[in-house]
């Protein structure tokens, strides 16, 4: 079973409406695919406290923690923000935000036992292109992170779209080279456990092209960090909810026929990635343009966690 990032395909205000979030919840647990969520954090687990989450999550799932949406929030106000920061104090108040995850994530497991979360997936904020943002940094702020008492959780540095020459980035954050860099120095220093991840809409918009995930998959899996991977579209042409080569989690062509994830594009990453035994695999697909119910807004994001376990059950583990 894999992961869903449910938190992008909610509505906005969700967690206003105690009915419309348990009908939310409900249909989630009845999706005999999902075996955990990708949980969002942005300044907590959830607006009412991790009780309410703790009373929505199927006991049985296997959730991983998110910070970038908290990340992304803090950076559009403050571009010094982020674990990569050159800027002290920026990297000193992204490290403490991630303190505050730490202890979110500790209480869900208190409550609801130790598989509420299984991984936490942090980001290499802030823009890398204007000299804001460094592997050293990012291997300082991972370093001390490690050191602190995370049981079998699991951490691991999701690559979103680094900054190029060639073309203005949707976040510009830094190259995977760095990153992974980063993560051996920070495994070195704290004798932690550390992995990577890779979203598949996310490489090909820093590459344009398609076959830019199945690079970094295959970069990641040789330098034996390859933790884990997300499915998520994305199109090089204007769809009814976004621009070219935005980083809005399209589904599968199937779905959305202007995406580029195709069924033979995911079956060539699923190939390179699931012989590396990864902790996560899951898929972050949000609404469509105009969703008419919960279960419509739903849709796509199952259409393609579907797609992801037929292509999934094709491709043989290592031996």
């Amino acid at each position: 079973m894999f992961t869903y990032a449910a938190y992008n395909a909610a509505p906005a205000e969700l967690a206003a409406s105690a009915q419309e979030e348990g009908e939310w919840y409900r249909l989630l647990r009845a999706e005999p695919l999902i075996g955990g969520l990708e949980l969002g954090f942005l300044h907590g687990l959830h607006p009412r406290g991790v009780e309410r989450l703790r009373s929505l999550l199927d006991p049985g799932w296997r959730n991983i923690v998110t910070a970038m949406p908290h990340t992304l929030a803090i950076v559009a106000e403050d571009r010094s923000y982020g674990l990569a920061s050159a800027d002290a104090g920026g990297r000193r108040r992204a490290v403490d935000d991630v303190a505050r995850l730490h202890d979110e994530v500790f209480a869900l497991r208190a409550a609801l036992g130790p598989l509420a979360v299984t991984a936490v997936e942090l980001q290499s904020a802030p823009l890398a292109a204007t000299g804001a943002a460094g592997g050293t940094h990012l291997a300082t702020s991972l370093t001390e992170i490690a050191g602190w008492d995370w049981a079998d959780v699991r951490l691991l540095v999701e690559h979103s779209d680094a900054s190029t020459s060639t073309h203005p980035p949707a976040k510009g954050w830094l190259s995977l080279d760095d990153e992974i860099v980063a993560v051996r120095t920070a495994i070195e220093r704290s004798g932690a456990a550390i992995g990577q991840a890779v979203n598949w809409g996310r490489s090909v918009v820093e590459t344009r092209m398609p076959g830019g995930a199945v690079e970094h998959l295959e970069r990641l899996r040789a330098a034996g960090t390859l933790w884990g991977f997300t499915v998520s579209g994305v199109s090089d042409q204007a769809t009814s909810r976004s621009l070219p080569w935005e980083d809005v989690h399209l589904a599968i062509a199937d779905v959305d026929p202007e995406s580029l994830l195709t069924a033979a594009a995911l079956a060539d990453a699923v190939a390179v990635a699931k012989p590396a035994s990864l902790r996560q695999v899951g898929v972050k697909v949000g609404a469509p343009a105009a969703p008419t119910n919960l279960a419509g807004r739903l849709a796509p994001g199952l259409g393609t966690l579907r797609a992801l376990a037929g292509a999934w059950s094709h491709v043989a583990p290592s031996p």
